[in-house]
């Protein structure tokens, strides 16, 4: 079942915050104050090899500008082969990742992030790679808070006849 990861994860996350949830509804408040929840897509501007991807980040946001984040995601390729054009579903990827804020600007309710990540795909698809991804996020909160982010991503591919790659991206999203 290919959703059997997202599931767990789903679970894993809402057995943590029943935990960490106290009868006080002060404490209750609180966690959902350090919730990280976003949903965002990118793009690659490489041409040859240029991917699209949606994920969600699903964490919880630490004092001191820490956040810790479990992140899953669905990509698109579009590979250029001899002047060819081929569309390849990459299959979903499942990452651990961190995140430290680097500085706010409380003039604009804005904050700029240093995001790292690692993860694998999951699925049954002859595709599969390691990811390893690092970047920076900045947040604009408004009614929802949204995100733009540039990075750099590097896809250690264990596929017979495919090279590792390597891209940097833009990435928007909104989250709360």
């Amino acid at each position: 079942m290919k959703s059997k990861p997202f599931v767990l994860f789903v679970a894993l996350l809402v057995t943590c915050a029943a935990w960490s949830q106290n009868n006080d509804l002060q404490q209750k408040n609180r966690f959902w104050n350090h919730a990280l929840v976003e949903l965002n897509s990118g793009v690659s501007p490489a041409s040859d090899n240029r991917t699209m991807f949606m994920g969600v980040n699903m964490g919880y946001k630490f004092g001191m500008g820490l956040s810790v984040f479990g992140r899953f995601e669905s990509q698109l390729r579009l590979l250029k082969n001899n002047g060819a054009k081929n569309y390849l579903e990459a299959p979903h990827s499942l990452s651990l990742g961190l995140g430290y804020r680097l500085f706010t600007i409380p003039e604009f309710r804005s904050a700029l992030e240093f995001r790292c990540m690692a993860g694998h795909s999951v699925g049954k698809n002859d595709f599969k790679y390691m990811l390893y991804d690092a970047g920076v996020t900045l947040k604009l909160a408004g009614n929802l808070l949204h995100t733009f982010g540039l990075g750099y991503r590097y896809l250690d591919v264990n596929t017979t006849g495919m090279s590792d790659i390597k891209h940097f991206y833009v990435s928007i999203g909104f989250g709360i």
